[in-house]
């Protein structure tokens, strides 16, 4: 058993109050990583349970020699405090939970319960609180549109910039129309994008509520919370049933509007047959269309919740700048750039190489069959394969650094007790 295996058992242990189980998990825990300040915590905590106060008091300590600001190990030994009589020294420990994380709800609820004033703390605040309660297994109930979309706008604001540069940069020697036209698709993501974040979000909610919300793993790293591991099969389902929304959505907009096309256009094409028939076959290329995207959907989704699981190992996974409030509000704060993108590129990658060969092979197609090929194909190929990758890259770590900037995304979360 590695150690991330037993810290999960462990956490999933105590949160069903199984302490002699969890004892010797977090035993092996250390074992492996004998440092780990999660590890001793828990046994902290594991001890605690079990009426071991001395191994408690022993396993906490050790905790904060290696964490001293985790508010986690604070509270805890503040609780063991509290229940061996030591009052005072407790209150004192649970003010310095609240001088780390004033959003400490069961902190500020203890100091109240002993009948102390609670000291704002708010203007001490790191710039990214410590993590405190967002250890373990997470369900995502919902996503708040309005900072989605702020973050949408940030992230299309930033690529429009990107593409001006590109522009100056390397194609100086296009025409005035292509540059124009290249700016007027621009300007319409930047419309069109925060409206397409609105209606994935209000889709996901609606989603998360009949067939359940996304289940992730959470750990606590220093200041960031780490995405350790996420349920591909949750996410896969949730991705095909987006899917088969947005088909229908865009059926019920393309049909009538080519209807009116066809209606208006001249000669045989106007006709009622005519338009009869295109609508006809529409719906039905679009139910069998629908029908396969659904299910590449899943296995995309599937495939690549699985890379990501078995990738956060060794390249560091999702992580987070997050404070979680007491109405289960997560606000995301910032994204630790490095790991993040490197994991969500790597974990991307596969999908992105079944896309390049599809775009190249059909491009190299069409200058096959086309007496309108560029002077060296094989030169342009390889530019418009390369401008994926590095545009891939670009957005991620565009996205990345927008969620900071635009002041954070709002996430509602609630504890996730089901094993998966």
């Amino acid at each position: 058993m590695d150690y991330q295996e037993a810290y999960d058992s462990a956490l999933a242990a105590l949160r069903a109050e199984r302490a002699s189980e969890a004892l010797p998990l977090l035993q092996t825990c250390l074992e492996l990583q004998p440092d780990s300040a999660d590890a001793w915590l828990y046994l902290g905590v594991a001890k605690g349970m079990s009426g071991d106060h001395d191994g408690a008091q022993t396993a906490l300590d050790r905790a904060l020699q290696l964490a001293p600001d985790d508010a986690r190990v604070l509270y805890n030994l503040a609780r063991l405090e509290q229940r061996r009589g030591r009052t005072e020294l407790a209150v004192d420990t649970y003010r310095r939970v609240l001088a780390i994380d004033p959003m400490h709800a069961r902190a500020r609820q203890a100091l109240a319960d002993l009948g102390r004033a609670v000291v704002s703390f708010g203007a001490a605040a790191p710039e990214r609180p410590v993590l405190t309660t967002l250890d373990g297994s997470w369900r995502l109930k919902g996503l708040d549109a309005t900072t989605v979309a702020v973050a949408t706008v940030t992230i299309w604001l930033t690529g429009l910039l990107m593409g001006a540069m590109q522009f100056v940069a390397g194609r100086a020697g296009h025409t005035k129309e292509l540059i124009t036209g290249a700016w007027q698709t621009s300007l319409m993501s930047l419309v069109l994008g925060p409206l397409w974040a609105i209606f994935a979000v209000l889709v996901y909610n609606l989603l998360a509520t009949r067939m359940g919300p996304i289940r992730a793993r959470l750990a606590i790293d220093g200041e960031w919370t780490v995405v350790r591991r996420v349920d591909e099969r949750a996410l896969a389902g949730l991705y095909a049933a987006y899917t088969a929304i947005a088909m229908v959505v865009a059926a019920l907009i393309v049909v009538p509007v080519m209807a009116v096309v066809m209606a208006n256009a001249p000669g045989e094409l106007g006709g009622g047959g005519a338009i009869f028939a295109l609508v006809i076959g529409m719906l039905i290329g679009m139910v069998g269309g629908g029908a396969f995207a659904m299910a590449v959907a899943y296995v995309v989704a599937l495939l690549l919740g699985g890379f990501y699981n078995r990738l956060v190992p060794r390249l560091g996974g999702i992580s987070l700048a997050a404070e979680l409030d007491a109405d289960s509000v997560c606000v995301v704060r910032g994204v630790r750039l490095m790991p993040t993108v490197l994991t969500v590129f790597a974990t991307a990658a596969p999908w992105l190489v079944v896309i390049t060969v599809m775009v190249v092979g059909c491009l190299w197609l069409s200058f096959s069959m086309s007496p309108q090929a560029p002077a060296h194909p094989h030169f342009f190929l390889a530019m418009q394969a390369a401008e994926m990758w590095v545009g891939m890259l670009g957005r991620l770590v565009v996205a990345a650094l927008a969620v900071r900037w635009c002041g954070g995304i709002k996430l509602t979360v609630e504890p996730d007790e089901r094993e998966w």
